[in-house]
């Protein structure tokens, strides 16, 4: 007889023998010990994680004739694990999957056991079956005789007819533990009498992706290549693999941009024959776990990164990491697309190499700010999902007696402007989570001219101090109500009276609000040009107003300034040194809207009667 394959000279012949899914065997144990048999069961997982070599078990327990079932002894185990018995039929629907198949099985089933108890049915790659063999086994599958029971094998459970799911006994099996998979390894060993050297077991359990299948034709290729002793670097030839210090060395020079040697470095891995897509994963784990290290400042649960070699990799910014593996995820999911992956990984490492350099640090918006966090060049800011984000309620007005301008003197600032926006889009859930202490900022799809003049509005621009007033007084309902009105906006475009206003009110969007105010952020000072030109300012507050029926004021200013304005507020917020909220009075050069003023009335009057005529019926209120 000839070589027969490791995975085939060491399947299971017990339930004890089995590595892993251990659920699944007690289960099975416990329904054969009782006697309560299911006439049909479907073995579901990944490849190489027993499905077949339970069913075989199954079928050998219940035709056992010992006490311990299987005891794989009797004449009837022997016979199963020969393939030999025949009460038990095997079928590859793979090349099985035609009507007339199904019906020469199901004539068949009616007639007893030859020797066994039972007539076991193994179907493996049932999902290969048409639809019309499916249907064709549908009433036997459900009722089958007493002495038949079904067990079917698939990789793939969702292309099977929901109807044949529903009649059998599903069982999940996992991918295989790594420790599971490192003892049935060194005890195959100890039995070929192969010595191998420290890391070959750790290295094989790593590279069979959870299936006992593969970990041992791995193991059999590497035994067929190094003979009676095995090293790491065995199995690193083999299967064109480079070690962690290599991983590691790879990746310092993409962050210092040593051009030159890593591309030598990428031609010596192509001689060598080295997978680039287990290269590109590889980079991409070292990626991960040197961010998990530096935000965590454990090495437990990591594999690659170790005290001796965390120093190296801590200086490489969050942001760039994060980048760094976005493009080779990009990358690895582009192979598949191409013939020869090796120049995109080429131009992914490129990429890499030309990320910006500057210190990033990742901050939630409404985290903790404290008086000596350290300054970073690029602070980039991100709201937390929404169901993350507490329902905080509306601040208490602060009783301290510093003024609001002292405390703003007195704060250390310790947050920079940030040089990247990152807008969530508009959904139900963001608007029901956030509170006043955490401004919305909408994600608005916004085409900048091309031309940039330079903003020149002289003492127009809002005052610091002003808008956190406006941000200690605001609240998610105003918030709410202004992004409403907002929606309302479009119809007013129609009318030469009121179009103009109606755009530059749409240009940008609400940032927040309180009762009587709104800041609106726009994209750019270009937007916010237009809006301090002549008197498009006050022609805005008129129009708030007639929307309103309210004295109702805007603050106007970039949304990046806006950013800026609320890391301070959450700093500040943080401190306990929010200012007094205090009457709102909007003050600018050559433009006085104080609260409750005639003025105003009678200014929102009269854009009232621009907008819908003079039949306008003005009622006091008592």
């Amino acid at each position: 007889m000839g070589y027969k394959a490791l995975y085939r000279t060491y399947r299971p012949q017990t339930f004890d023998e089995v590595a892993g899914q251990k659920q699944i065997i007690q289960t099975l144990k416990n329904a054969i010990k009782e006697n309560k048999i299911a006439h049909a069961y479907l073995f579901t997982g990944p490849r190489g994680t027993g499905k077949t070599t339970m069913a075989k078990l199954l079928a050998k327990a219940l035709n056992c004739s010992g006490e311990t079932k299987p005891c794989d002894n009797c004449e009837s185990c022997l016979a199963i694990s020969e393939g030999s018995y025949p009460d038990v039929i095997e079928i590859d629907a793979a090349s099985n999957n035609g009507v007339d198949e199904v019906r020469n099985l199901i004539d068949k089933v009616k007639y007893a056991p030859i020797e066994g108890k039972y007539k076991v049915y193994i179907i493996d790659e049932v999902h290969m079956m048409s639809q019309g063999a499916f249907n064709a086994l549908l009433k036997t599958l459900e009722e089958p005789p007493a002495h038949v029971v079904f067990v079917l094998a698939t990789t793939e459970p969702h292309k099977v007819l929901p109807t044949i799911l529903s009649r059998c006994q599903r069982f999940d099996f996992g991918r295989i533990s790594r420790k599971d998979i490192e003892e049935r390894l060194i005890d195959v060993l100890l039995s070929e009498n192969v010595e191998y050297e420290d890391g070959v077991v750790e290295l094989v359990s790593e590279l069979c992706d959870g299936g006992m299948r593969d970990a041992l034709s791995i193991l059999d290729q590497t035994i067929a290549y190094a003979g009676n002793y095995i090293t790491v670097q065995n199995v690193r030839e083999i299967y064109g693999i480079i070690s962690n210090e290599e991983k590691i060395e790879f990746i310092n020079l993409i962050n210092t941009n040593n051009y030159q040697t890593l591309i030598s470095n990428i031609n010596y891995y192509d001689e060598k024959g080295v997978d680039i897509y287990r290269l590109t994963n590889n980079l991409i784990d070292l990626l991960k776990e040197i961010i998990i290290y530096k935000n965590s400042n454990s090495f437990r649960g990591l594999k690659i990164v170790n005290e001796e070699n965390a120093d190296n990799l801590t200086v490489i910014p969050n942001g760039k990491l994060f980048e760094m593996i976005d493009i080779l995820v990009d990358a690895l999911s582009s192979y598949k697309k191409v013939g020869a992956p090796r120049a995109l990984f080429e131009i992914a490492c490129l990429k890499m190499c030309g990320l910006k350099e500057t210190q990033e640090k990742i901050v939630y918006r409404d985290a903790p700010v404290y008086e000596n966090a350290p300054a970073f060049e690029n602070v980039k800011y991100q709201t937390k999902p929404a169901n993350l984000i507490e329902n905080v309620e509306t601040d208490e007005v602060a009783t301290d007696k510093v003024t609001p301008v002292e405390k703003l003197k007195n704060t250390q600032e310790v947050v920079k402007t940030p040089e990247v926006i990152e807008m969530p889009a508009k959904t139900a859930e963001n608007i029901e989570a956030v509170s006043h202490e955490t401004p919305v900022i909408e994600e608005t799809p916004v085409i900048a001219p091309t031309m940039q003049a330079p903003i020149n509005t002289g003492d127009a621009t809002p005052a610091e101090e002003e808008l956190l007033n406006v941000l200690v007084q605001a609240s998610r309902d105003a918030l709410i109500k202004a992004q409403q009105q907002w929606v309302m906006l479009p119809k007013y475009l129609t009318s030469p009276a009121t179009a103009k206003t109606t755009g530059l009110l749409l240009d940008g969007r609400p940032m927040a609000a309180c009762d009587n105010v709104i800041i609106i952020g726009y994209a750019n000072d270009v937007y916010l040009n237009r809006v301090y030109d002549g008197n498009n300012y006050n022609e805005m507050n008129s129009l708030l107003k007639a929307l309103y029926n309210n004295d109702m004021k805007c603050y106007c200013l970039t949304v990046e300034s806006f950013n800026e304005l609320k890391a301070k507020y959450i700093s500040l917020r943080q401190l306990g040194k929010l200012p007094q909220a205090k009457p709102i009075v909007i003050q600018r050069k050559n433009i006085t809207i104080a609260e409750n003023s005639e003025t105003d009335v009678d200014e929102g009057v009269e854009y009232a009667k621009k907008l819908f005529g003079d039949n306008v019926i003005i009622k006091e209120e008592n």
